[in-house]
C-alpha cells in the first residue's frame, strides 16, 4: 500500500507572531535539505487583509552548505520563483513548489511594501521519495492517521 504519510512532512513557515498585518518583509524558516531529506519544499500562504495599492510578492531563496545562514548576503533568490499577489487577493491561497534545488539551505520571503499586508497561515510541505520525514514539527498537539476507517461513531 502506498500513502502519502511517509514521504511528507509540515513545518511552519512563518510564526504566528510575525503574521500581522505590515508593510516590511519576513523571511520564512529556513530549511536545512540535508537534515530534512526533503526533495522538494512547497509552500502553502494564505493571505488576510491587504490595503489597497499593497506592493506584496513573495519568493524562494537558497544559501550555500558551509556559508553563514545569518548573514543576508549569503541568501541568494532564485530564478523565476517571484508570485505578486494584488491588492485585491484578500484572503486568498498561493503555492509555490521546489523540486530539487541546488541550494542545502532553503527559504521563502514574503516581501511587502507600501501598504499592510496580512498573512493568515505560512506552511512548508516538505516532500521525499526516500525516506519518512518527521510529519509535524515541534507545535502541533495532535495528529493521527486513519487507514481505511468503517463506519461508526467518531
Amino acid at each position: 500500500m502506498n500513502n502519502f504519510y511517509p514521504s511528507v512532512g509540515l513545518q511552519e513557515a512563518i510564526p504566528a507572531a510575525s503574521r500581522a498585518a505590515g508593510s516590511t518583509d519576513i523571511n520564512c524558516a529556513t530549511i536545512d535539505r540535508k537534515t530534512s531529506q526533503a526533495e522538494c519544499i512547497g509552500l502553502n500562504l494564505e493571505m488576510g487583509a491587504i490595503v489597497a495599492g499593497a506592493v506584496t510578492s513573495f519568493k524562494w531563496q537558497g544559501c550555500a552548505d558551509g556559508d553563514d545562514t545569518s548573514v543576508a548576503a549569503n541568501w541568494h533568490d532564485l530564478a523565476g520563483t517571484k508570485i505578486d499577489i494584488a491588492d485585491d487577493d484578500d484572503d486568498g491561497y498561493f503555492w509555490s513548489e521546489l523540486r530539487t534545488p541546488v541550494y542545502r539551505y532553503v527559504r521563502a520571503v514574503v516581501e511587502r511594501g507600501t501598504q499592510n499586508a496580512a498573512i493568515r497561515s505560512a506552511l512548508y510541505v516538505l516532500g521525499s521519495t526516500r525516506q519518512k520525514l518527521d510529519f509535524f514539527g515541534d507545535d502541533w498537539e495532535e495528529h493521527k492517521v486513519f487507514l481505511a476507517p468503517e463506519a461508526g461513531t467518531a
